[in-house]
């Protein structure tokens, strides 16, 4: 019983010492991933900002098309509807642009905030 016990050990430090190598390894790679993962969503997400911005530059020019005929009853929702898609759009933009400059700039400080996050 002892022996298989000892074999089981054995067996067990031989994968322990395989796996730490193997995350050793593909660390480097799998950070440099996620950093350019990280590049590419934040570029999403702006872009995805600016549309917001072109919404509601669009809910402005026809609410101000609109705005001489005072008893007109759909300006008013459509330009609700345009500043909620510009605070929206500022949001997102200011957000994603902190965090792209911050890619840029310190890859690593964004590796580490990001990891304090996952941890958190």
């Amino acid at each position: 019983m002892t022996e298989i016990g000892a074999e089981l050990a054995k067996e067990l430090l031989v994968m322990v010492k395989q796996t730490k190598s193997f995350v050793l390894e593909q660390a480097p790679d799998v950070l440099q991933q996620l950093v350019k993962w990280k590049i590419a969503e934040s570029m999403f997400t702006i872009l995805c900002g600016f549309l917001l911005l072109a919404g509601a530059w669009r809910a402005y020019k026809y609410c101000k098309s609109r705005i001489s005929n005072v008893c007109d009853e759909s300006a008013f929702p459509v330009g609700l509807l345009g500043a909620g898609c510009m605070m929206i759009g500022c949001g997102t933009i200011y957000h994603n642009v902190h965090s792209l400059l911050q890619l840029y700039m310190a890859p690593k400080v964004f590796l580490i905030e990001y990891l304090s996050r996952l941890v958190t």
